[in-house]
């Protein structure tokens, strides 16, 4: 009887600690596409569809930090890239081929990486709030404005040690960051 106790206490344990937040990641990877050029990337501002009213900035810079620790690209600063899209008079929710060249050719990149947020918030689960994060992003080639990435994922902060004893708290940032390390993962 002892026995099916602590098989059954260790089965629930699993279980329990197994129901975390886990990534949830869609890619696409153009099949035409040779990523092996893009050496240099532009990080065009995010389109923002959560409540967050900052979170697009908030995630944009996560992105460049993280695309620059992990060596995948030369990454123009955030600043330089709004300074040029500025001075170009260029909206970028309406891009072209055209226009994608001039800043590509303004930035000296040869892909653009552009997105949006879709959530980025705290939600009640349990009595406790955890952050959820829902982001798109995609790698365009500048010259020929074909997509070469695209993916989407969406992470939940906190896992069952989280919602049942308040160990592991995660913060919005910390949950995008973890998001994106997926969603880079699958670029490659």
């Amino acid at each position: 009887m002892r026995k099916k106790g602590f098989i059954l206490l260790t089965a629930l344990l699993v279980f329990v600690l197994g129901c975390g937040g886990g990534v949830n990641v869609t890619r696409y990877a153009n099949p035409k596409a040779d990523i092996s050029y893009i050496k240099r990337v532009a990080i065009l501002p995010l389109k923002n569809f959560s409540r967050d009213t900052s979170a697009h900035e908030k995630v944009r810079d996560i992105l460049e930090t993280e695309l620059l620790a992990q060596g995948l690209f030369d990454v123009v600063d955030n600043g330089q890239t709004d300074y040029i899209l500025a001075e170009m008079r260029i909206n970028t929710n309406n891009l072209d081929i055209k226009s994608l060249k001039k800043i590509a050719s303004r930035l000296g990149v040869q892909g653009i990486i552009t997105g949006s947020v879709d959530e980025f918030a705290l939600i009640q689960s349990g009595g406790i709030s955890l952050p959820l994060v829902t982001l798109s992003l995609k790698l365009i080639d500048a010259q020929s404005g074909i997509v070469i990435w695209q993916a989407t994922g969406t992470e939940k902060g906190g896992g069952a040690l989280n919602r049942l004893f308040g160990i592991g708290e995660k913060t919005l940032s910390d949950v995008t960051d973890i998001l994106i390390k997926k969603m880079l993962k699958t670029l490659g």
